[in-house]
């Protein structure tokens, strides 16, 4: 049995896997098993909001190493560094670690815009609390006469 299989279920259905290689999901079936349970009503980012967050890609490996270096130049000017190496050089392809380095880099940008986003919920609902609670006492000194 994969360690995938052992895993416990945490979503109702079944998930299905696209990637038969490696038996990961991709972010394709995760998204559309999200759609599936209806975990996207509130706010949430997707694939496609942090692809559209990159501007430019720029690629560097380091002299006699297997280490590849990607820097995402995002659309606001904020860079993101990614990185990947290989332990020995007879392994080392530059396409894939291109794919991991940029992966790396991409990955930093969920963890930025999830902050983002929570800080700009967070800060809708204390407005939203501050409204709420300025109504009541309104409505308190108006019964009050």
């Amino acid at each position: 049995m994969s360690d995938w299989e052992q895993r416990p279920a945490i979503f109702p259905g079944e998930w299905v896997e696209d990637d038969m290689v490696t038996g990961q999901l991709t972010e394709g079936s995760i998204e559309q098993e999200i759609k599936n349970v209806g975990a996207d009503k509130g706010p949430r980012l997707t694939p496609d909001n942090i692809d559209a967050m990159i501007g430019k890609e720029h690629y560097w490996r380091v002299a006699d190493t297997t280490t590849i270096v990607c820097c995402l130049e995002l659309t606001n000017g904020f860079t993101v560094i990614g990185k990947a190496a290989c332990v020995d050089k007879r392994n080392f392809n530059e396409k894939i670690g291109r794919k991991i380095a940029f992966d790396s880099a991409r990955e930093k940008i969920w963890e930025l815009e999830g902050y983002r986003l929570r800080v700009e919920t967070h800060a809708q609902e204390m407005y939203f609390q501050k409204m709420e609670s300025i109504v009541k006492d309104d409505r308190q000194l108006d019964l009050g006469y």
